[in-house]
């Protein structure tokens, strides 16, 4: 199934949370609505809590429309919590559409729209994405991840081991 056409100077918006700290690529599909179809350029915006904090232009061509597109940016460190929103759009300056897959198992938690008006709630569009953190951000990342529990709790289990193994030798 697909979205569109989508033409220029029109968009579509994906919500979904923000998960992790360190987000560099989002990676999705979009295609030339017909196969002779010149290069098209398609803005790229991610918003958080509704201001642009990355922002792209790729150029769709029929060699890029084979596979996905990887939008790449710069690592997002100090990412809160909340929820982002990308926004896919064809440059106004365009005098092609493009066809946008999705797909139709809600697999993120979010609300996918084109041109404002939300689609049904199961349907998303099919999204990958990608962390990059530099050596001394890591440590940090794995602080804010759902390890965090595990990742605290190690040094306390160390100690009360050594601290009953210490009482039993006196």
């Amino acid at each position: 199934f697909v979205i569109g056409p989508i033409g220029p100077g029109e968009a579509v918006e994906q919500t979904f949370p923000v998960s992790h700290r360190g987000l560099s690529e989002i990676e999705f599909q979009v295609r030339p609505a017909s196969s002779t179809d010149p290069a098209t350029e398609i803005v790229l915006r991610l918003y958080l809590a509704g201001e642009v904090v990355r922002e792209g232009i790729p150029l769709l061509t029929k060699a890029s429309a084979t596979g996905p597109i990887r939008w790449t940016f710069d690592p997002l460190l100090e990412t809160p919590t909340g929820e982002f929103n990308l926004q896919v759009s064809v440059s106004p300056n365009a005098i092609t559409s493009v066809l946008i897959p999705v797909a139709l198992n809600d697999h993120l938690d979010g609300t996918l729209s084109t041109n404002s008006i939300a689609t049904a709630g199961h349907i998303d569009l099919p999204l990958g994405f990608k962390r990059s953190l530099q050596s001394l951000q890591v440590p940090r990342a794995l602080l804010d991840s759902p390890l965090r529990a595990v990742l605290l709790s190690g040094p306390i289990v160390l100690a009360g081991i050594s601290l009953v193994a210490t009482r039993r030798k006196s």
